[in-house]
């Protein structure tokens, strides 16, 4: 049961209760006016009088209770009136109570359809939030783990140049070498030209062969230490 029909049941209540009141009420005037009003008590003393005066009427009784009657029905009509006035109050404020129920009904609708909306707007936005993050974090992982590659690329590099490095030292020194040998056989053979022009074919022959085998020892001792070097 809503608070109107409660509130309603309730004026119909107190509608009932002053009803029977109003009828115990209205009920009392015509004792009233038989035993204690002053119209009463003075119509009975004057026909008192008019019974024991000679020749007296008895006229104004029946004025007396046409009066009484009168009043009775005034205050009758006066009681229904308030009667009527006070329901009509009473049904207004009702009618006031329910357009404010049904106001406030509608405000606290809009207001929870408003907070639903805001909790799903920044539930949302949260949401969407938590996801960039997520990828942003993702993103900086991988260019982290990127940068470790890198810096372990670059640290193969420098050790691969320094690698190079000594190998282009011992090469150069190995030219060198080559280059003194070189020369020492260019001595050797152009001291052995200047010798005596009348050399025999014996000698030439030796020369060569000496010359040969040298150059056999060269090459063997360098591809040896080639082969060591790698």
């Amino acid at each position: 049961m809503s608070t109107s029909d409660k509130r309603r049941g309730g004026s119909h209540a107190i509608r009932s209760s002053t009803s029977s009141r109003s009828s115990s009420i209205i009920a009392p005037p015509p004792r009233a006016q038989l035993t204690g009003s002053p119209s009463a008590s003075t119509s009975a003393g004057q026909e008192t009088e008019g019974a024991h005066e000679p020749g007296g009427s008895s006229s104004s009784n029946p004025v007396n209770k046409d009066s009484g009657a009168a009043a009775a029905l005034a205050a009758r009509e006066k009681e229904s009136m308030l009667l009527k006035e006070k329901d009509e109050r009473i049904a207004a404020l009702e009618r006031e109570l329910a357009v404010m129920e049904g106001e406030f009904t509608r405000e606290l609708d809009r207001l929870s359809q408003n907070e639903s909306e805001t909790a799903s707007f920044w539930q949302r936005k949260h949401s969407a939030l938590h996801q960039q993050f997520l990828r942003a974090d993702t993103e900086l992982r991988l260019l982290r783990s990127e940068v470790d590659v890198r810096e372990a690329e670059r640290q193969e590099l420098r050790d691969g140049w320094d690698v190079l490095r000594r190998e282009l030292r011992a090469r150069d020194e190995e030219i060198l070498a080559l280059k003194g040998h070189l020369n020492g056989m260019k001595q050797w053979v152009s001291a052995s030209t200047r010798t005596d022009q009348q050399t025999s074919d014996e000698e030439i022959g030796e020369s060569m062969a000496k010359l040969g085998n040298s150059l056999q020892n060269w090459v063997i001792m360098h591809f040896r230490k080639v082969k060591l070097g790698k």
